[in-house]
């Protein structure tokens, strides 16, 4: 049975894990703008049907720019999943 002390621990943890989640998210727009500029790639935000992740949560495949890799039920697809619905 969880303890109060341990619902807290974990409700703690997931709130740590979610802000860094964030804090990295941001790192990584700020780095893909950052290499565009130096690329001087055109930055309209439109991405093409082939440039987005495709998830497929029947064979646990995930897809983009035409390569497919079946992670399988694994955390890195729920997230890979979770991911994808947050272009």
């Amino acid at each position: 049975m969880l303890t109060n002390q341990m619902k807290n621990q974990i409700r703690d943890s997931l709130r740590k894990w979610a802000s860094s989640h964030q804090e990295i998210g941001k790192q990584i727009e700020s780095a893909t703008s950052e290499l565009a500029n130096i690329l001087e790639l055109d930055q309209t935000g439109e991405m093409k049907y082939s440039d987005r992740l495709i998830v497929d949560s029947t064979t646990f495949t995930i897809s983009w720019n035409g390569h497919s890799c079946q992670l399988g039920n694994t955390l890195l697809f729920w997230f890979s999943s979770a991911c994808s619905f947050h272009e």
